[in-house]
């Protein structure tokens, strides 16, 4: 009687085992959707091919070498974030986000600027105004992107707005965006940009399409400015 006990407790026991080892199989295969995740971020150009009943995609292309993560989306096209860009031949700055931990969406691409608005790359700065790396990365993406976009958009600019954080004066945080401002325009034509293709808006963006830095509170935006008509509207303090 004993002996027929243990054997049925060793069959639960085993099967409660089999059940779990096939849960966790699935589980691993499954993929779940939010909680933190991390991206690593490449700026270059894309192109719009088609436009779908699901909604247009287009090819990204990186400004500099391929991370080897990145690899593996080069070439596909891609669906985007900006659905009303016709399909043209023209390229556009885009970001690529390709995800390094967390189970959100694996990848996104989002075009910076059209001929109708502009998305700002932000640049981070700490305390002391010294770029991170990921900053550094994103300048020299930022001069290889502009170089790559001059021959579609001949008359293209960038545009720096800074931003200091609000833990300061209203007035110390104005010079320290200023100084911001000025640290990275000489930072792109030094890097080879002409210098009247480098503006500063010098003040507070001035509607919501240039929307405020999001990433940080410290450092700049910058945007790809490709018709001379979408111009902010001028700072007058």
């Amino acid at each position: 009687m004993k002996k027929n006990s243990m054997a049925t407790q060793w069959k639960i026991r085993r099967k409660g085992f089999l059940i779990a080892v096939v849960l966790l199989g699935l589980a691993g295969c499954q993929p779940f959707v939010g909680g933190h995740c991390c991206y690593e971020r490449q700026i270059g150009t894309a192109v719009v091919q088609n436009t779908t009943e699901e909604g247009a995609c287009a090819i990204f292309s990186a400004a500099r070498p391929w991370s080897e993560l990145s690899q593996a989306w080069q070439g596909r096209c891609l669906p985007f974030t900006n659905r009303n860009i016709a399909p043209s031949q023209r390229r556009y700055p885009a970001r690529l986000s390709v995800i390094t931990e967390g189970s959100c969406v694996p990848v996104r691409l989002q075009v910076l600027s059209d001929e109708r608005m502009m998305q700002g790359v932000s640049l981070d700065l700490d305390e002391e105004g010294r770029e991170s790396e990921a900053a550094r990365q994103s300048v020299l993406q930022i001069v290889a992107t502009f170089n790559a976009l001059t021959r579609d958009w001949p008359q293209s600019c960038l545009l720096i707005s800074g931003q200091g954080s609000d833990k300061y004066s209203a007035e110390y945080r104005w010079n320290l965006a200023r100084r911001y401002e000025q640290k990275f325009r000489e930072k792109f034509i030094d890097l080879g940009l002409e210098p009247q293709r480098v503006n500063v808006l010098s003040g507070a963006l001035p509607d919501n399409r240039w929307p405020a830095m999001q990433d940080s509170a410290h450092g700049v935006q910058v945007f790809f400015q490709l018709q001379p008509s979408l111009l902010p509207a001028k700072d007058t303090q």
